[in-house]
């Protein structure tokens, strides 16, 4: 009885894990609201873009990223790598339909790389370099 007691209890334990927390732990500092305040240009000269404090970029707990108003991203990349650490994303919930991806032809990176430091983030994808602070 003492072993079916023990089976139970460990059943129970692992059954109720957090299931959202799908990104490796390196990873997690992704997470939250962006806004996009710069990006580099084809001579490799960053450009200041205009901000206006909304994010433009929102990246889920399970490594689902979307755009800033919460919308599927329609061309998303299938692996990421935050800090050197590779992981794709799992979603945990449903993905808020986007109607314009009805009208866009993806081609799309199958990598995207973010560093960050701190409230500040890179994006490299396709080559393009795109800079990031996060929001509260």
């Amino acid at each position: 009885m003492k072993k079916l007691g023990y089976l139970l209890f460990t059943l129970l334990v692992v059954g109720c894990q957090n299931k959202r927390d799908v990104l490796p732990r390196q990873a997690r500092i992704l997470v939250g609201k962006w806004e996009q305040i710069a990006y580099e240009d084809r001579n490799s000269v960053w450009v200041d873009t205009p901000t206006d404090g909304k994010p433009s970029l929102i990246v889920r707990s399970d490594g689902v990223l979307l755009y800033g108003d919460g919308l599927a991203m329609c061309c998303p990349p299938l692996k990421l790598i935050v800090n050197f650490v590779p992981f794709k994303a799992k979603p945990t919930s449903p993905i808020p339909y986007n109607e314009l991806c009805n009208r866009v032809d993806c081609v799309s990176c199958k990598v995207a790389e973010f560093q960050v430091n701190g409230n500040e983030m890179i994006r490299s994808e396709c080559g393009r370099l795109i800079r990031y602070r996060r929001l509260p």
